[in-house]
């Protein structure tokens, strides 16, 4: 058997030397010359992630060049590849990752293969460290070379991946080595795998179990991949075809996809195939390419699989929604004007007025956004997606142009969707825009954000505060968007009175101002004892909004007919329990049409639908005695919203829901309501009661009335109520918040059912949602460059409003009367005080 010799015949001189000392593991000056040009080429691949810059593929492959004419004029590498020494070929391993950063660094600006996966990414740096550490090889005890060893023999399998994935640009890349040598960066997995081949067949004696391992696994691991994506592309496809023979049409075929199949991470890839990873079929690229998630990515088991298996028939827009319906993707699918991968979040302010005593919170938002982009001209669109809290409303939003703060403007959602299209599409001008998106989310697009500026925008959300069990707490609004991981937030936090037993993520006393710089935290949350609620009125426009606590008005009430709602999330003893207690009345549940439960079918219904990953319950079928019907629900976090399904028979059909005689009553078994059913309860076509299996048998089952009047809206998770009543004479600070909330949820009220009819728009919600300043689906805040584009579109500065909401604003706005008074109060007292003057 063969030694492997160290550098400059260093292994002899171990054997006979078996004491080692700290400059035995020092490298030589030539392997040191060769890590700083690694180091360097790395540096720049790294700088060259966001700027793209082509000459920077010159640099690494000078770098590249150089140790390797460095190695054949100090006779460590050979033109002649069977001429190489041995006892170098540590050097020459260096020489080659040297060349890998060179081909990677050109691959930024010329793509041979899209950006690397997060794995495929760490599976490259451990290869060119197994390569960097080969060098101390004769040094290592023996476990420590079988380690590297079978990360060598791994190492060999991926070269051997590229060497074919690179294969069919061999004859273009022999004609491209007249151009300054460009060609060559394709062979150059070649001469690794070769060279990884000749290190394990000399050590195979020796490390054979080894090298067996470190081939073998990653080799098992794809086939295992491959079998799994085939065996799961066939149950979506089985699937999607079984949609068809569907007795009814309620739903989009792909909804039966979303409800059947397993959400994994092989499925996951299967159906984003290619929307997001770069496969067989659409390989041959060689510039940047925008995907619907942003940039493509290049991924060896998904070009592998897609190699074994036929294309999945079913529409890119379809596979979204699948996607939509079993993942949070609703912002990556987004339909955008412009791109935005080279944008970044660089810096996040957030700034929050608590009013504990109103059991509400006004936060402020302001995003720095940076284009990381190289060149001048790429221009991109920034999106975001708000994550609020429930019952939340955007108030305000601003947008800095030319260094000065502009506020937003309230239009009817269909101007400002108009204004901002035609400006973006067209014009590319300065605009921003925020929309009402269903589950509690808002929409924020900026644009044109260039490398020479950063952009700088505004949202202002206000919130209704959640209690439980005596707390009350405040959830930071998280967001989607431009990369935000490095940014840096400030923090500012205060307080309209002292609070009682805080508890926040800062660990802080203070019940005045809570202050914070540091990272980027979306998701922290800060909660108190529950004050009693003021009874200060806001007053504006002759009306007056006053707090009280919740009182939901139940009944007890029989129901004539039962609808289990069942999917994923229930048990069989659950489904059980209630089959016993509710079998001798009417208990149905729907497949393709009501099915009334008895002993011959329970059992094989329940099986059937909790193969659900989600249920979309047809509430429209339930008949016109709806008032004495009862669905009894378990919700999912993941399921389709209401604008996915736009277009089908149930979108159509969801209109007709009778609410004539109040809204339809909901027992749910858990907290969390489906998407569907969320929109569904906030604009008051559903009433829904937390209830428990053994209230249930217990025949505790109560109904929710409507409010008995039109004038007040229930905050249930704040647990209070905002009345509207006629003006008072109180002049107080009551925040001018407790207005917007009750606009927004009044306004959600009197849409209700309409929602799905799409003829809700009406002057008087139009009037009272820009009286509030709010967003709501009939209503956006829009910033457009200059007063021309304003008047361009008919987009008008609201009067008598609120306008945008501040970290300032409380207090009862005076009314017209009350301003002559001012007026005229200050008219007399400027006259006396100029008389002595005159």
């Amino acid at each position: 058997m063969e030694t492997i010799k160290a550098p400059g015949n260093r292994a002899e001189e171990l054997i006979a030397q078996p004491k080692k000392h700290w400059y035995d593991y020092v490298p030589t000056i030539e392997y040191f010359f060769g890590l700083l040009l690694l180091l360097l080429s790395l540096s720049v691949l790294i700088w060259t992630h966001e700027k793209r810059e082509f000459a920077m593929a010159f640099v690494t492959q000078i770098f590249a060049v150089a140790y390797t004419v460095f190695l054949l004029f100090t006779g460590k590498m050979k033109v002649i590849w069977k001429e190489q020494p041995k006892e170098y070929l540590a050097y020459r391993l260096l020489a080659w990752q040297i060349w890998i950063v060179s081909c990677f660094t050109l691959n930024r600006v010329v793509e041979v293969f899209q950006e690397s996966t997060d794995w495929l990414s760490v599976a490259l740096v451990l290869s060119c460290l197994t390569n960097i550490l080969f060098y101390w090889e004769p040094q290592m005890q023996k476990r420590f070379k079988e380690i590297l060893y079978i990360f060598c023999a791994t190492s060999t399998v991926l070269w051997a991946y590229f060497t074919l994935y690179t294969v069919w640009l061999y004859p273009v890349s022999f004609i491209l080595i007249l151009f300054l040598g460009l060609g060559f960066h394709s062979f150059v997995p070649l001469f690794l795998l070769i060279a990884h081949v000749k290190l394990l067949k000399r050590v195979w004696h020796s490390h054979n179990n080894a090298i067996l391992f470190g081939i073998l696994t990653p080799i098992a691991f794809t086939i295992f991949f491959v079998v799994q994506w085939n065996i799961t592309q066939n149950k979506i496809q089985e699937a999607y075809q079984k949609s068809f023979t569907s007795t009814t049409d309620e739903v989009p075929n792909w909804v039966a996809v979303a409800q059947k199949v397993e959400n994994n991470w092989i499925t996951e890839r299967i159906l984003k195939g290619d929307l997001l990873y770069q496969n067989f079929d659409n390989r041959f690229s060689f510039m940047p390419t925008i995907g619907n998630f942003e940039r493509l990515q290049h991924d060896p088991l998904v070009m592998t699989a897609s190699l074994f298996s036929q294309k999945l028939a079913i529409e890119n827009d379809e596979k979204i929604k699948i996607l939509g319906a079993i993942q949070d993707i609703s912002h990556e699918t987004q339909v955008r004007l412009w791109s935005g991968d080279q944008l970044v979040t660089q810096d996040i302010i957030t700034q929050a007025r608590i009013y504990p005593e109103y059991r509400m919170a006004y936060t402020e938002k302001t995003l720095t956004i940076a284009n990381t982009a190289q060149n001048s001209w790429q221009t991109q669109e920034a999106i975001y997606t708000f994550y609020l809290p429930e019952g939340s409303v955007a108030t305000s939003l601003s947008l800095w142009i030319n260094g000065k703060e502009e506020k937003g403007y309230l239009t009817t959602k269909s101007k400002a969707q108009a204004a901002y299209t035609t400006i973006v599409g067209v014009e590319s001008r300065d605009p921003s825009v925020v929309h009402w998106q269903e589950g509690n989310t808002l929409s924020v697009r900026v644009f044109p954000c260039t490398s020479q500026e950063t952009r700088r925008v505004k949202i202002g959300i206000t919130s209704p505060l959640k209690e439980n069990n005596g707390e009350l707490i405040y959830e930071n609004i998280y967001f989607k968007g431009p990369e935000a991981s490095s940014a840096k937030e400030i923090v500012k936090i205060d307080f309209s009175q002292p609070v009682e037993n805080l508890s926040n993520p800062w660990n802080t006393t203070s019940t005045g101002t809570i202050e914070d710089s540091g990272s980027y935290k979306p998701y922290w949350k800060l909660s108190f004892s529950t004050p009693q609620l003021s009874k200060k009125p806001f007053s504006f426009q002759g009306k007056s909004y006053t707090l009280s606590s919740l009182d939901i008005q139940k009944e007890a009430f029989q129901p004539e007919a039962i609808y289990l709602d069942v999917n994923g999330e229930w048990s069989k003893s659950e489904f059980d329990d209630l089959y016993k207690t509710f079998k001798n009345g009417s208990l149905l549940v729907w497949k393709d049409g009501f099915i009334q439960l008895n002993e011959h079918n329970k059992d094989m219904l329940f099986y059937e639908l909790k193969e659900n990953n989600f249920s979309l319950f047809p509430l429209y079928r339930i008949p016109t005695t709806s008032a004495k019907c009862l669905l009894i629900t378990k919700g999912t976090l993941k399921a389709p919203n209401l604008k996915d399904l736009e277009g089908s028979n149930f979108s159509a059909s969801i209109k007709n829901t009778n609410t004539d005689k109040g809204p339809i009553q909901i027992a749910s078994l858990n907290e969390t309501l489906s998407p569907y059913l969320k929109t569904l309860k906030e604009l008051g076509v559903i009433a829904v009661n937390q209830t428990t299996i053994e209230q249930l048998k217990k025949g505790e089952i109560y109904k929710i009335l409507p409010s008995p009047t039109q004038t007040s809206v229930n905050i249930e998770n704040a647990n209070m109520q905002i009345k509207e009543i006629s003006a008072t004479n109180e002049k107080t600070d009551a925040p001018d918040h407790l207005l917007r909330l009750y606009a927004y949820n009044h306004i959600m009220q009197q849409i209700g059912a309409n929602y799905f009819k799409q003829d809700y728009l009406s002057d008087t919600l139009i009037q009272e949602a820009a009286t509030a300043n709010i967003v709501t689906p009939i209503s956006s805040l829009i910033v457009l460059e200059a007063k021309e584009d304003y008047e361009r579109f008919d987009i008008k500065k609201s009067e008598n409003s609120l306008e945008n909401a501040t970290l300032k604003s409380s207090g009862s706005v005076p009314e017209p009367h009350e301003w002559l008074l001012i007026i005229t109060f200050a008219c007399v007292v400027l006259y006396f005080l100029l008389k002595r003057f005159l």
